[in-house]
């Protein structure tokens, strides 16, 4: 390393200090070759094979948005060192070796702030709260999933006023004084874009020369290149990073490999005409290009070849264009003053036009990241928001521009709106209450005519005829670390009083959900036959539902490594998924007796066991898709629920008639005889995490706990529901106990005293199906709809206290 840590200045904070962590990590990659995500996670695995590093714990780690913990830090720093200065690869250095005397130091120094920080927040949550009656509710500090804020732009009314107008002002400190230019750079910028992961971004001048730039460094990644004289007015990067996007002034559309900085394709658009913008689907199949004739064109971003029909409808040049965060919509704006909305899948029209900008040229779009709100900017100067669903315009329009808007977007968590025009700034607006948010930036000497956040909302670059620029969010000042108290005073009164502190997802009727072990993905399953991934920062989906299955998805796990996920289905099949790239595993496990209700991994990940229609209960090697033995005959009616024990000593079925059994997993032979025998079905069966806990839902409106080595109740059933209790599960911690029953109620129960924390979780659309914490125990993800399938049903995310035990 070339840094000295001594001479560092120490960050006073954990946020502070876990992002200086991902800085010297992003570094250290730029110096070794900058190998890409996939690359390091297979060196890393050729180093140590037991500490899993996958790539969405990667990508969350060189953004500063996770702690690792220090074996899987140390390995990735071991997995960088493997490569030298030139990229070439070389001996990792070994577990012991003293160059890995600094990095340690680093982690402990950030470890130590982070055991601060949540005993502080343990002191501050006990001074929070209102209520005298003795409660287990506590909030720590001001981390995105404590106290997040509104997520869903504009619509964001159910949230609490101060948590949402906190969030803006902690978003809204880009001020000038923290403006930045790229050094080196004194051609007029065209365009700006953030990689995915937010380590590099990615600039293009009117000369068609692109560069990469370090964006914890603000220094340049390699020499710039691309097409000289041709321009570039366009750069998008694919979803996974691995491709940049971009045309020029004569038509030319490229590919570029964001590793080598080397063409990979190149799209022959053919036509006269100069091409418009370019914009990757959100699972990076196609490539939307807008055309200079009023035309739009997707393009396969394997093949390099064009998609179908072309979409028509424009009467001048298409300008701007867009895909919704879900893929469903793709919305383009033309010279003809119009914005059209197409479905992605028929590739017809959504309605007809919105045309509220009159014949004035419209020259850019955004979605909002959960899809349902869509900006759009004239040449007028005024910005409009519009509602996605009714296609109507949601308040009046924006209008403190005095030139044509030139570029706009969203923050991450939708709660801030960025525009620039031709007038020099860069405006911020609240998106809840449609205002400005600080006086506009005016650092430019020209046009804005791009601009990008950076993916964790600390950075927003700026591109304009007179270069490029990079503003930072200011660190909060002592009156904001004030307001962010009473944030967690507000989060707190939210979950005493059963309020959402995070909008529901639009998944549809869903029956199961499960994290990823890093916690980056929530998985649901569906009765539309797909099931879904959402990236658990922005609540947006990861690329498209995933097909398969011909009914209703029932039951989702992840692997304990979290590199594959099962499925279970109505249909009568498993499937396996590999996570990363979201694409099947070997052969469908088929042989299940029926519609598959249930499906858990072993603990090691080697087996998976299904509970299924059949009265039996399937084990299957994960490696090879084949059954481990003959089908075990557990019950004499379906299997609901499965679940193996930590320690992997015990698998505990529970059947539709009320019947709960232990098996021996060394001889898959019955131990003892069944914990309870009620007259109706039991919904869920989990082992808390240290394994000497067995909850079970009832249909008695109960929840058991049981001594699984004895076999008998450790205390009196948790009463307090009204129906049957469909889903049980304990915080990774063990100290909470949350439970969804059949009339849309979830309940969180104190695992020690056994006594509820807090007021219900009410908020459900119908009977809750599934429940399930977050890995580091600061989300609760429940999902619901009514007995018949007649409501949408909800995906909702509420803020869990911490600290409960």
């Amino acid at each position: 390393m070339t840094e000295n840590t001594a001479a560092e200045h120490a960050p006073d904070t954990f946020e502070a200090s876990l992002l200086l962590l991902a800085q010297h990590l992003r570094r250290l990659r730029v110096e070794r070759g900058d190998p890409s995500l996939r690359q390091i996670e297979k060196r890393a695995r050729n180093i140590n094979a037991e500490v899993p590093l996958s790539i969405a714990t990667l990508s969350t780690a060189f953004a500063g948005k996770r702690f690792l913990g220090i074996d899987k830090f140390i390995l990735l720093v071991q997995a960088l060192m493997s490569w030298d200065v030139n990229g070439e690869g070389i001996p990792a250095p070994s577990h012991t070796d003293p160059v890995l005397g600094e990095w340690r130091s680093r982690w402990r120094a950030t470890a130590e702030l982070r055991h601060i920080r949540r005993s502080t927040a343990t002191k501050a949550s006990e001074l929070v709260r209102d209520d005298p009656t003795p409660t287990r509710a506590r909030v720590t500090g001001l981390t995105r999933a404590h106290v997040p804020g509104p997520s869903g732009p504009v619509r964001s009314s159910d949230a609490p006023g101060h948590l949402r107008h906190f969030t803006a002002a902690a978003l809204s400190r880009f001020t000038s004084p923290l403006y930045e230019r790229l050094a080196g750079y004194s051609e007029a910028e065209l365009a700006v874009t953030f990689s995915p992961d937010g380590t590099l971004l990615a600039t293009a001048d009117h000369n068609g020369r692109m560069r990469l730039w370090d964006t914890a460094t603000r220094i340049p990644v390699g020499q710039h290149f691309g097409n000289e004289h041709e321009g570039a007015g366009t750069v998008a990067f694919s979803p996974d990073g691995t491709l940049l996007a971009t045309r020029g002034r004569n038509g030319s559309v490229w590919l570029w490999d964001t590793t080598t900085r080397t063409p990979v394709g190149q799209l022959v658009v053919g036509h006269c005409g100069p091409a418009g913008a370019v914009a990757f689907s959100p699972d990076g199949t196609l490539l939307a290009i807008a055309i200079h004739d009023g035309t739009v064109r997707l393009w396969d971003t394997t093949t390099y070849t064009p998609v179908d029909q072309r979409f028509t409808g424009h009467s001048g040049s298409v300008l701007a264009l867009a895909f919704s965060p879900d893929g469903t919509v793709l919305a383009t704006a033309g010279r003809d003053g119009t914005v059209r909305l197409w479905d992605t899948a028929t590739r017809t029209p959504v309605g007809p036009p919105l045309t509220d900008h009159g014949n004035l040229l419209v020259e850019v779009v955004a979605f909002s990241p959960d899809s349902t709100v869509l900006a759009t900017g004239s040449h007028d100067g005024t910005v409009r928001l519009w509602d996605t669903a009714t296609r109507t315009p949601v308040g009046p329009p924006l209008t403190d521009h005095s030139g044509g808007v030139l570029a706009m977007a969203f923050s991450p968590d939708g709660t801030l709106l960025a525009t620039t025009s031709h007038d020099g700034t860069v405006r911020l607006w609240d998106t809840a209450t449609r205002t400005p948010v600080g006086p506009p930036l005016t650092d430019h000497s020209g046009s804005v005519v791009a601009l990008a956040f950076s993916p964790d909302s600390t950075l927003l670059a700026t591109a304009s005829s007179g270069g490029g620029g990079v503003y930072r969010a200011a660190a909060a000042e002592p009156s904001q670390r004030s307001e962010s108290s009473f944030a967690a005073r507000a989060a707190l009164h939210a979950l005493q009083a059963g309020k959402l502190v995070l909008p529901p997802l639009r998944a549809g009727l869903v029956s199961a959900l499960a994290f990823s072990p890093d916690g980056t993905l929530l998985a649901t399953a569906g009765h539309d036959h797909t099931v879904r991934l959402w990236d658990t920062t922005t609540y947006t989906p990861v690329g498209q539902p995933l097909t398969g299955h011909s009914q209703s998805v029932l039951a989702v796990a992840f692997s304990p490594d979290g590199t594959i996920f099962a499925t279970g289905s109505h249909d009568g099949t498993v499937r396996l998924w590999d996570t990363a790239t979201r694409t099947p595993v070997g052969q469908t496990l088929t042989g299940n007796l029926g519609p598959v209700f249930a499906v858990a991994f072993s603990p090691d990940g080697t087996r998976l066991t299904t509970g299924n229609y059949g009265r039996s209960v399937a084990l299957w090697d994960t490696a090879t898709c084949t059954p481990v033995g003959q089908p075990i005959s557990a019950h004499s009616n379906p299997v609901h629920a499965v679940a193996f024990s930590p320690d992997a000593t015990f698998l505990a079925t529970a059947n539709h008639v009320g019947i709960v059994q232990l098996w021996d997993t060394a001889t898959l032979t019955r131990v003892g005889q069944p914990l309870i025998d009620n007259s109706g079905p039991v919904g869920a069966v989990v082992f808390s995490p240290d394994g000497s806990v067995l909850a079970t839902g009832s249909s008695d409106h109960t929840v058991g706990l049981w001594d699984p080595v004895t076999r008998s109740p450790l205390c009196p059933p948790l009463t307090g529901h009204s129906k049957l209790v469909h889903a049980v599960a304990f915080s990774p911690d063990g100290t909470l106990l949350a439970a969804g029953d059949h009339v849309g109620t979830v309940r969180l129960w104190d695992t020690a005293t056994r006594t509820p924390v807090g007021q219900p979780l009410t908020g459900s659309s119908g009977m809750v199906r599934a429940v399930a914490f977050s890995p580091d125990g600061t989300l609760l993800a429940t999902a619901s709809h009514d007995e018949y399938g007649r409501n949408d049903g909800t995906v909702q995310l509420w803020a869990v206290p911490a600290n409960a035990g």
